[in-house]
This record gives structure tokens, sequence and C-alpha cells, in this order.
């Protein structure tokens, strides 16, 4: 509390600062979401990803033949 007292800030600084606070952090958990799913769709060296499963025939699903 004494480090806001300290920074002199003036009327409605505050409130601008915390609003800018709020985006920033919504940035970040945005950009974080955004690398989640770039990787469940892309994979990895382990697992393919869901464009690639997409991409594959739905051998389950095809009718079987006589």
């Amino acid at each position: 509390m004494q480090e806001i007292e300290d920074a002199g800030l003036t009327a409605g600084e505050e409130q601008a600062l915390e609003n800018r606070r709020k985006v920033l952090s919504n940035a970040s958990a945005i950009r974080d979401r955004l690398a989640q799913s770039y990787a469940l769709l892309s994979g990895s060296d382990d697992a393919a990803g869901a464009v690639d499963l997409l991409g594959k025939p739905p051998t389950r699903w095809m009718p079987l033949r006589s």
C-alpha cells in the first residue's frame, strides 16, 4: 500500500493502471491458450495432432466389403 502512495498517482491513474494490468493479464492468458491450441492441432514428436488425425480416412466408419 505504501508503494501506491509513494508513486504519487494522479486522480484516476490508479484505475487506469489497474485496467491496463487486467488487459495485459488477459493477453497473457489468451497467448497461452493459443499456444495450447496450436500444439493440439499440430501434434508433437510423440503424438499426432488433430489436423493429422482428421486427414486420415475413418476406417472404423467405412462399410465392410464382402
